[in-house]
């Protein structure tokens, strides 16, 4: 969809067969969706003991930026499970924005509050992971203003968590 409204063709227009036949292999693919399987169940037991910790992943690619949220349970015969609880995809806005505010727009996806709020269980800690190194040193950095873009969602990022997260 992105492709096509950078390329302004109209609703009526007949698509470009490169196009055409990406969405016709995608809508080929669609029936695959009901063979994917999903663990509902994600606490490994009702033992007190058991440390549970959420892990968020953020990434971001040049047509789009994600967040996957992993819920961890250790038990204390340390039998460690993961369970995915929640992936969240936005696409990249149609005006050209370059990787590191596309990353740093995943990292601020990440720290959404919604697992921790929604969660009836005790969380010892959440952690967040990117492999952007310039996200990192705008999150640990207290010194220097940045511009209104990275500065708002820098201090949404600290709003929510702490850089040691």
């Amino acid at each position: 969809m992105q492709d096509l409204t950078r390329k302004k063709l109209g609703w009526d227009e007949p698509l470009p067969e490169g196009e055409l036949n990406q969405w016709t292999r995608w809508f080929d693919d669609l029936v695959k969706v009901e063979s994917v399987r999903v663990q509902r169940r994600v606490k490994p037991s009702e033992s007190n003991n058991v440390c549970y910790q959420l892990h968020h992943f953020a990434v971001a690619s040049c047509t789009a930026y994600g967040v996957v949220t992993y819920l961890r349970a250790e038990e204390p015969d340390r039998k460690t499970t993961c369970s995915l609880l929640m992936a969240k995809s936005r696409l990249a806005p149609v005006k050209t924005v370059t990787l590191p505010r596309l990353e740093l727009m995943a990292a601020t996806l990440a720290v959404d509050q919604l697992m921790q709020r929604e969660l009836d269980i005790p969380l010892a800690r959440s952690v967040f992971w990117t492999d952007s190194t310039i996200v990192l040193q705008y999150i640990s950095n207290e010194h220097k203003c940045f511009h209104t873009f990275v500065a708002n969602r820098v201090a949404a990022i600290r709003d929510s968590s702490s850089p040691e997260q």
